[in-house]
């Protein structure tokens, strides 16, 4: 049910997008493990076609429900830039930083450029097809006793601040930096229970076979 209510909220948001935008945002929603770590991926889209030179993001955490505390956690920058889904794959140098907001490291911040010598811009295909990804979310849970329990809701969310997210095209004409407009749609984070590795429930089970046998051999004896 609550990851129902997520899911309306999110589909909420996008209903309510500024018709005008010439960038969607949208972070995949996601399930967690209790006490594991995991990643969102962001998605950019265009619904007419837009072109790209530079994008720098800034991306929030909060808790929604239960308690606990998930974190940010640099991702594997190279691993992004070499996947060829990524916006400026082989073309740009993805970078980020953890930063702490209302909360320790409960905000990220990251962004690319393309390249000196390559082109001015890159096209962002019209529509759903033209959809490329953006950027990678890596959150670990809170240490102790911030560690989220199994039903914990959490909130991530693009900023619509001009300082923190903006999205630029190049005109070789003027040289000028353009300002490309954007909506975002968040999405929701929900901790399930942790499921246990299959070597651990096997130990587990060779472990039990012991104990009964034992058991039998003392009970022969």
């Amino acid at each position: 049910m609550r990851f129902v209510t997520c899911l309306a909220s999110i589909l909420l948001a996008a209903l309510t997008a500024p018709a005008h935008a010439d960038l969607v945002i949208s972070i995949e929603p996601e399930t967690f493990q209790e006490g594991r770590a995991g990643s969102l991926n962001v998605f950019v889209e265009s619904p007419g076609g837009a072109e790209l030179n530079y994008f720098q993001l800034q991306f929030h955490v909060v808790l929604s429900s239960d308690a606990g505390r998930l974190e940010f956690a640099a991702p594997d920058f190279n691993d992004l830039a070499a996947d060829p889904d990524y916006v400026f794959f082989n073309l740009g140098s993805p970078f980020g930083s953890v930063a702490t907001g209302a909360l320790p490291k409960d905000t990220f911040n990251t962004g690319d450029s393309l390249s000196s010598g390559g082109p001015d811009n890159v096209a962002i295909a019209p529509g759903p097809g033209g959809r490329r990804l953006l950027a990678r979310l890596v959150l670990v849970p809170g240490a102790g006793v911030l560690t989220p329990p199994a039903g914990s809701e959490f909130t991530v969310t693009l900023s619509s601040n001009s300082t923190g997210t903006y999205f630029n095209s190049y005109d070789a004409s003027t040289g000028d930096d353009v300002p490309v407009p954007f909506t975002s749609v968040p999405a929701g984070v929900v901790v399930t229970a942790a499921v246990p590795e299959p070597l651990a429930a096997l130990s587990l089970a060779v472990g039990m076979l012991g104990v009964l046998a034992a058991r039998r051999l003392q009970k022969a004896a």
